[in-house]
This record gives structure tokens, sequence and C-alpha cells, in this order.
């Protein structure tokens, strides 16, 4: 549709070649959020984060008092596969839904603190 690249007055689809870098205004879509955790991840069979929950962007931390690692993924998540987050350890995805996100721990009960943007 027109205008569907517009930076103000300048077309940017036709006006810079492919590989250009622009300088300009750049928004989001992001109006809101909501933190939440996950206390007692298994140690046996990967889980889902928390609850159906549309979203844009996923904020997850593993308690700092945990005493081993929370490896975040998909549904086949496990110790060999999947992001390893030590006591502590920060990490952030963007994704459309946080029941999308699978965790699992190396000593049961660990817990994992997560904000959804949306």
């Amino acid at each position: 549709a027109a205008g569907d690249n517009n930076i103000g007055n300048v077309d940017i689809a036709s006006a810079l070649p492919a590989g250009t870098n622009a300088i300009g205004i750049v928004g989001h879509d992001i109006t809101g959020l909501q933190s939440d955790n996950n206390e007692g991840v298994d140690d046996t069979t990967a889980e889902a984060l928390g609850g159906s929950q549309a979203c844009k962007r996923v904020d997850m931390q593993a308690d700092p008092g945990n005493s081993g690692y929370i490896y975040v993924g998909g549904t086949d998540v496990s110790a060999t596969k999947g992001i390893r987050l030590a006591p502590g350890d920060f990490y952030s995805i963007d994704i459309d839904n946080v029941a999308d996100i699978f965790v699992l721990a190396s000593v049961d009960e660990e817990d994992i603190h997560f904000t959804y943007y949306t």
C-alpha cells in the first residue's frame, strides 16, 4: 500500500539502494508488559515457561538463588539442546506466545522469572 515504506516524505523502498543504512524514526508496537515467574521447573520433563499469552518479546532470568542451570528452548529443549542459563543469567527472545518457550532444570524445582511484552 502507498506509504508503507515512507519515512517522512521519502519513499525508502525506491530512494535507497539495497544494503543502504538509513537513519530515521523507528517505532515499535509494544504497548504493555506483564511480569511472572515459573517456580519449580522440573528436571526430567521440559515444560512451558508460562501459560498461553500472546506477546511480542519475553525477557527471562534464572533465579540468582538457583543451584543448577535452566535450559531454555523449544519443546525439544534438553541439557544438550537450548540456551543454558546459570543462576542470575538473562536471556531475551522475540516470540508471539509465552507458551512457545520451554524450560528444563538441571536440578529439580529451580526458578525462572520473566517479563513478556504485548
